[in-house]
């Protein structure tokens, strides 16, 4: 058989790993998070004409539409639900998949475009946010596209890549506003390989943003311009961007000084196959159940990051280099920039999975041909699989971990039951008009009152929270939303921290302590005594 048969195969493989991985027991497993019903909600709203935000009327600041776009014919088709959700960002994972593998191949060579691929499609991570119904997974399937136009456009020069990488950085835009790293990072790469072309791969990336802005401007501009100025103020305060500034001069300057602390590191793990295997071994043993359930610590993402920018210290300069290293920096000023560390270390994911992959693929072909020192010292002539085996057995350790964790049940998975019960209950309870706060993916479930959240029952009493200003006119509540309007306040595990968790605010928990409480399928649910006596 020929080597493009053989990686034909592997390819289908990897593929079908990946499609496994991200599909058995989508629907359940893991526990379905709050921000699944904010996506639902967004799109479900947009199919009945309304741009909404539960109960407010909304922006699209901080979250463009273009996912809620994407995810509207599927409701439309089959409904809103948590499985249909994770049935696109789980397709979105397979396909990126796929990318990353195209772009490998085309950057370096076939085997570095398995490997990244297997990366992307084996770590518990990545599987983990591929899961979840969030919209980082189109961001991310866009952001690798646009790593591979713009290098193919380099590559060949024909404008159509061009174009396409700049309509696919134009809609990772209006899919997250962080694709605005993205742009930072081609802009930088063809100011300084192709002079001319910056502005105007600008320019087609910023069209869909600009269309955009120009209609919400026309629809609510008052509203636009007052969500814009507190999200900007809450991410891009003056502090924020007086230490950003102050950290990008001095990486500029200390560069030097940087290259000759990585370089070393880099040739030292190249040069000794048993530091490597050491090293890369750490990020395997990082992907914890806990680490996934309690979400991704900083340490976890600064430490993948920063193995995977060593290989880059191994490449020859040249364009490849260059643009994996704007991409993979643009990702993690995202990350600073937003100050988070959850779901939002996805967007290093698919150039990271690249440059691991040149790692593991230079370190096991010098390996192969010069030895390293141990096994010169030892006169050892081991052969070329065990030299595989050595290399590439974390990549093994990482499947083995992620079947562990998605296939055989070593995360928790929704009790789809309890919230049949709760609902049902809810349901059996309550007219149209009512109102109940509760989780937001509870809102296809409870169909005879309005759901609201909250948050919200926060913002509408005046008080600033997370996303909310807490200033907002009441015009911009679509109905009341006070929690000492609700006729039922429901929250999880029998206890009442959750909602002091949700809102970091005690007063509420203080309010409804008077209220009954009843207790149905591990929800805790308190029933508003006074609510026939309000209007």
């Amino acid at each position: 058989m020929d080597e493009s048969k053989k990686h034909m195969l592997a390819l289908i493989a990897i593929v079908l790993l990946s499609i496994v991985f991200r599909f058995y027991k989508l629907g359940t497993v893991p526990v379905w998070d709050f921000d699944e019903g904010y996506n639902m909600r967004y799109a479900y709203d947009l199919l009945q004409g309304q741009i909404l935000w539960f109960a407010i009327k909304y922006t699209f600041i901080p979250h463009p539409p273009l996912f809620f776009m994407a995810y509207a014919p599927i409701i439309h088709y089959f409904g809103a639900g948590v499985y249909n959700l994770r049935a696109l960002t789980a397709f979105y994972g397979v396909l990126t998949t796929i990318v990353i593998y195209i772009t490998g191949r085309r950057m370096f060579n076939p085997p570095i475009g398995l490997i990244g691929a297997f990366i992307y499609a084996a770590t518990p991570e990545v599987v983990f946010w591929n899961r979840i119904g969030f919209a980082n997974n189109q961001f991310i399937l866009l952001s690798a596209l646009s790593l591979y136009f713009i290098h193919t456009y380099s590559k060949t020069g024909k404008e159509i890549h061009l174009i396409a990488g700049s309509l696919s950085i134009g809609l990772s835009v209006i899919t997250e506003y962080t694709g605005l790293f993205n742009l930072a990072a081609a802009a930088v790469y063809l100011h300084r390989y192709h002079p001319g072309k910056a502005a105007r791969m600008a320019a087609v990336s910023l069209l869909p943003t600009a269309i955009l802005f120009a209609f919400m401007l026309c629809h609510s501009p008052g509203y636009f311009l007052f969500d814009a100025a507190y999200q900007l103020h809450r991410f891009f305060s003056p502090l924020k961007i007086t230490a950003g500034l102050i950290a990008l001069i001095a990486a500029y300057k200390l560069k030097d000084i940087a290259n000759s602390f990585y370089s070393p590191i880099a040739r030292s793990i190249n040069e000794d196959i048993m530091i490597f295997v050491v090293v890369i071994s750490l990020t395997s043993f990082y992907a914890t159940e806990d680490a996934f359930w309690h979400a991704t610590t900083f340490l976890f993402t600064m430490s993948f990051f920063g193995l995977c920018v060593r290989p880059l210290f191994l490449m020859d300069e040249g364009r490849e280099r260059a643009l994996l290293m704007l991409f993979l920096a643009g990702s993690v000023l995202s990350m600073l920039a937003l100050d988070r560390a959850d779901h939002m270390t996805m967007v290093i994911y698919p150039h990271a999975s690249i440059a691991l992959a040149s790692l593991l693929y230079s370190t096991y072909g010098k390996t192969k041909t010069e030895g390293s020192f141990i096994i010169r010292k030892l006169k050892l002539k081991p052969s070329n699989n065990a030299l595989l085996a050595a290399c590439f057995y974390p990549l093994a350790v990482s499947a083995c971990l992620t079947t562990y964790l998605f296939i055989i049940g070593g995360i928790p998975g929704q009790q789809v039951e309890q919230v049949r019960q709760i609902t049902d209950y809810i349901n059996g309870q309550t007219n149209d008009g009512d109102l109940v706060l509760t989780y937001s993916w509870m809102f296809p479930l409870i169909t005879n009152a309005r759901v609201g959240l909250i948050t919200q029952s926060i913002a509408y009493d005046g008080i600033p929270i997370a996303y909310y200003s807490g200033d907002f006119p009441k015009d911009r509540f679509s109905f009341n939303t006070s929690y000492a309007r609700a006729k039922f306040i429901v929250g999880a595990n029998g206890t009442s921290e959750w909602i002091t968790n949700q809102t970091g605010e005690r007063r509420i928990a203080d309010y409804i302590e008077g209220y009954n409480k009843t207790y149905v399928a591990g929800f805790l649910v308190y029933r508003n005594t006074a609510y026939n006596s309000q209007n």
